[in-house]
């Protein structure tokens, strides 16, 4: 009879061997029973059954032992809990896992459920399936499959109930995807952050691989299968037991050496499995050559382990040329590039963070995976790394402890004793840092600011600017060597800059500011997000929209990881990408960003938050870009008030998204209400902000917008001059918002007969938004429709004509044939044919027009006035004076409400009476 001490050895080495493939289990065997023969034969008894059965996987091991059957409660169609399982999809000797759909009141949601195969009831795989459940209930973490919910079977199985993870291998997925070495890069480091976050919760995983981090289709990887991983603690005597037996939890191809060793495991053991991980993604072949005939993982065991302990691996630059299958040439067309080119990218920084990973000693390897990734993030950013290339001096004390061990065992006192030294050493200094960081900083500001005391500046008087200029020059040269203190000061003086527009200052304090956070924090800290969303904010005032998006993306998932899904900042950042990409063009993907900020907003602050009022500020600035206007107005209104209260009269903000408001007052026809808003909001501004800053030129632009729908042209022109002076002095010669200005300036200056004047104004702005957004952006068509009106009051109507059929084909492939936008080109069309009296060529845009204007604007407004007079004067010329009259008396009280008529819109409204009265006897008569 076999003594229960030998069965849990029997147990324990059967488990590990099903879940191995069939063609290593054999050779794993023989090392795990080497000088027993009687436990290789035991095992070898329920290895040969398994293998003489094809379906002993779906059968209970206990059959095979004479045991009998328990009810088997896991056919597909049946239910476990709440949970019906639909249909196998994988499994292993340990257990099968399902497609299950939740089905109860509550909701529905497809899982996997993963259920302990029937008979393994009272063996080790029970005790390491709820080790696994155990390690995955702690784990929250956007990279690692969840865990929703347990339970047992009728039979008193366990099973998990796990988030379903649709995906490829991630080395699958890398070159199906035929991704670039940075893009497997990126995704790398996101999977390190998962691995990390594994670490801080004191788990080591043990099984990274390829297998068990699948990349879903949008992709995002997932790390999985936390059934081997190991809780950093001091080491049970179940655990020295299985050290003792020889049985390693593993996979070959991807173990450390002390794994392979069976010696204790802690988290280098997992930098090991990562730098065998990258090897593979970027040079794809294993760090070793074991045969001619392919990859590592084709081997036997044994061969590998050797490989792992005893070889030292081939450079990443150079296996690629390693002779095997696939050849260079594949792998560099997976990777977008050519064989050599790809050798080049790996030589250097890449070779030697690599084999620094994958060193034999575990204190030689990076200190955590963090590290590793902040490599990797500085070899990017073409920063040093620290990865250094092993030297002779370090091959020749290898030798020696080799060979030698009596000098090999002096070296090795002298080593630890300096790195405990270095240790506490290194210790010592970051609790200074820490201790002197607040000190420093203090210092600093209560320098800077006596800087406003005249008695420490012996009378000389400094502005706000020049004082934050002084304080800039001297946290570059006074904290070199303190770098965080440095980041902290050159970020809050550039995110001032930036409040100030004060760009060209603030530019390369925030970059600065990034680089040392990166250094100093890693990749992944509130510290480096917080630095990209100011540098992002930068960048798109600048008008570099490409960067300005990555910085702001960039912000966003690390903000998502660090903080979840519920925290106010990450309601801002989401808000600040959203008005961003709004900017650049509106969509209704847009949409999603700003609801998904308000619900969040509303959830942390209440119903009157200040990010509440902002979020509902943005989604009306994207209701109106969208074309509903009546949403617009109740979204801002309703923000606007929300913000006044939750922030108080005396924010800047509010006032900026009052301009906000009164912009889309003024598209609603309100102008007299958008006119007193606006000067409202410049008051203010000029008092809280002064007179320069940035912020008030997009109200003055918008003042004047309103005052020259009333028709004072004199006067706005006189502000639109006024704004361009400004903004050409705040931003360059190359803005977005240049562009509005000067097309308003010449849509007045047309309005005064000046046309000749306006087509520069008009030609550097196309010129300008081409440059900015491309030739196919709503922007250039505005700028083309702007440009073709006048050329149409030069009577010069070809000209005209070809510029509005160029902007209405780009508006209708960018906004769609019934967006307002759309509307404009229509109606320049439209007036073009109007002006030569090709009424019946005109009828069709004036209809267009007028349809897109009924559903967009409310009745009284003076742009839908517009429209219904433009019909009217093509129904008169075809003799419908019935619906031309009908027309004609609801435009005219619109337009004398909110404007002067100038003497073009006077004319044509007699003009139309009187024609309206000719043909009224004409018809009776036809009657």
């Amino acid at each position: 009879m076999i003594q229960p001490e030998r069965w849990r050895r029997i147990d324990r080495i059967f488990a590990h061997l099903l879940e191995l493939p069939r063609e290593q289990r054999r050779a794993f065997l023989g090392e795990a029973c080497r000088g027993d023969p009687e436990l290789l034969r035991e095992v070898e008894r329920l290895l040969d059954a398994d293998e003489r059965n094809a379906t002993f996987l779906e059968r209970p091991a206990g059959e095979l032992l004479g045991f009998p059957a328990p009810s088997p409660g896991t056919e597909e169609g049946s239910l476990l809990g709440p949970y019906r399982l639909l249909r196998k999809i994988g499994g292993g000797g340990m257990g099968t896992v399902y497609l299950a759909r939740r089905e109860d009141e509550h909701y529905q949601r497809e899982v996997a459920v993963k259920v302990l195969r029937s008979g393994l009831e009272s063996t080790e795989a029970l005790h390491r399936f709820f080790a696994e459940r155990q390690i995955l209930a702690r784990l929250e973490h956007p990279n690692i499959a969840r865990l929703y919910d347990g339970g047992s079977t009728e039979d008193g199985r366990p099973y998990l109930v796990m988030e379903l993870v649709e995906g490829l291998p991630v080395d699958q997925y890398c070159d199906r995807n035929r991704l670039t070495v940075e893009q497997r890069l990126d995704l790398f480091r996101r999977i390190g952050s998962a691995v990390q976050y594994a670490h801080q919760n004191l788990l080591v995983h043990r099984d990274l691989k390829p297998g068990n981090i699948l990349v879903t289709a949008g992709g995002e990887p997932k790390l999985l299968d936390f059934g081997i991983a190991k809780r950093l603690a001091p080491e049970s005597a179940e655990d020295l037991d299985r050290t003792r037996d020889g049985l390693r939890m593993m996979t070959p191809s991807y173990a450390s050496p002390e794994q392979v060793k069976g010696e204790p495991v802690a988290t280098a053991s997992d930098v090991y499995s990562l730098g065998v991980l990258l090897y593979e993604l970027l040079a794809g072949r294993g760090p070793f050559q074991l045969a001619p005939s392919g990859p590592s993982r084709g081997s036997l065991p044994h061969e590998i382990e050797r490989a792992i302990c005893e070889q030292e691996p081939e450079r990443p630059s150079e296996a690629l040329f390693r002779p095997g299958d696939p050849p260079p040439e594949e792998i560099a067309r997976n990777r977008k590039t050519r064989p050599t080119a790809l050798q080049r990218r790996l030589q250097g920084d890449l070779d030697n963070i690599i084999l620094m990973a994958l060193r034999k000693e575990p204190e030689r390897r990076y200190a955590s995976v963090g590290q590793l990734s902040r490599d990797l993030e500085s070899h990017l950013r073409s920063l040093p790394v620290a990865a250094r290339p092993d030297t002779l001096l370090y091959r020749g004390r290898k030798f020696l402890r080799r060979h030698r061990a009596g000098v090999a065992a002096a070296v090795l006192v002298v080593l630890i004793a300096a790195g405990f030294m270095a240790s506490l050493m290194a210790q010592g200094r970051r609790l200074a840092r820490e201790r002197d960081k607040a000190r420093y900083t203090l210092s600093f500001l209560v320098d800077t600011f006596k800087q406003a005391d005249p008695y420490h500046t012996q009378g000389e008087r400094l502005t706000a600017r020049e004082i934050l200029d002084r304080g800039a020059n001297r946290v570059s040269h006074d904290f070199q060597s303190q770098p965080e203190v440095q980041a902290a000061v050159m970020d809050a003086i550039g995110e001032v800059d930036l409040g100030l527009g004060r760009y060209d200052e603030a530019q390369p304090l925030l970059e600065r500011a990034l680089a040392l956070r990166r250094q100093i924090y890693g990749p992944e800290s509130l510290e480096v997000a917080r630095s990209l969303e100011l540098l992002g904010r930068l960048k798109a005032e600048r008008s570099d929209n490409a960067a300005a998006e990555r910085l702001l993306r960039q912000s966003l998932a690390l903000k998502r990881r660090l903080l979840g899904s519920d925290d106010p900042e990450v309601a801002r950042t989401l808000n600040r990408l959203g008005a961003f990409l709004a900017e650049v063009h509106a969509t209704p993907e847009v949409e999603k960003l700003h609801r998904e900020a308000l619900a969040i907003a509303r959830r942390a602050e209440g119903p009157e938050g200040a990010t509440v009022g902002e979020s509902l500020v943005y989604l009306g600035k994207l209701k109106r870009d969208l074309g509903d206007y009546a949403a617009a107005e109740k979204l801002l209104r309703e923000g606007v008030a929300v913000e006044r209260r939750a922030v108080g009269e005396r924010n800047p903000g509010l006032y900026g998204h009052q301009t906000v408001f009164g912009e889309i007052l003024i598209e609603l026809g309100k102008y007299k209400e958008a006119e007193a808003l606006l000067r409202q909001s410049l008051a203010a501004q000029q008092k809280i902000l002064g007179p320069e800053h940035p912020d008030i030129d997009i109200t003055l632009n918008n003042l004047a917008l309103a005052i020259q729908r009333q028709g004072r042209y004199a006067e706005a022109e006189a502000l639109y001059r006024r704004v361009l002076v400004l903004m050409r002095a705040h931003y360059g010669p190359v803005d977005w918002r240049l562009g509005g200005t000067l097309g308003n300036l010449a849509s007045v200056l047309n309005a005064q007969e000046k046309r000749r004047e306006a087509i520069p104004y008009l030609e550097e702005a196309l010129s300008m938004r081409q440059q900015i957004w491309g030739e196919r952006h709503p922007l250039v068509a505005q700028a083309l429709l702007l440009l073709a009106g006048t050329y149409r009051g030069l009577k010069d109507y070809d000209q005209a004509l070809a510029l509005a059929r160029k902007a209405l084909a780009i508006l209708e492939e960018t906004d769609g044939p019934d967006h307002p936008h759309t509307a404009f080109a229509l109606r320049e069309i439209g007036n073009n044919y109007l002006d030569q009296k090709r009424f019946a060529e005109a009828e069709p845009y004036a209809r267009r027009v007028y349809e897109i204007r009924r559903k967009e604007l409310p009745p009284q407004s003076p742009d839908l006035a517009k429209a219904k007079l433009a019909l009217a004067k093509c129904l008169v010329e075809r003799g419908e004076h019935g619906q031309a009259e009908v027309l004609l008396r609801e435009a005219e009280p619109a337009m004398a409400s909110e404007m002067v008529l100038d003497e073009a819109w006077v004319e044509l409204i007699q003009n139309l009476k009187a024609e309206i009265a000719k043909g009224r006897p004409k018809e009776r008569q036809a009657k």
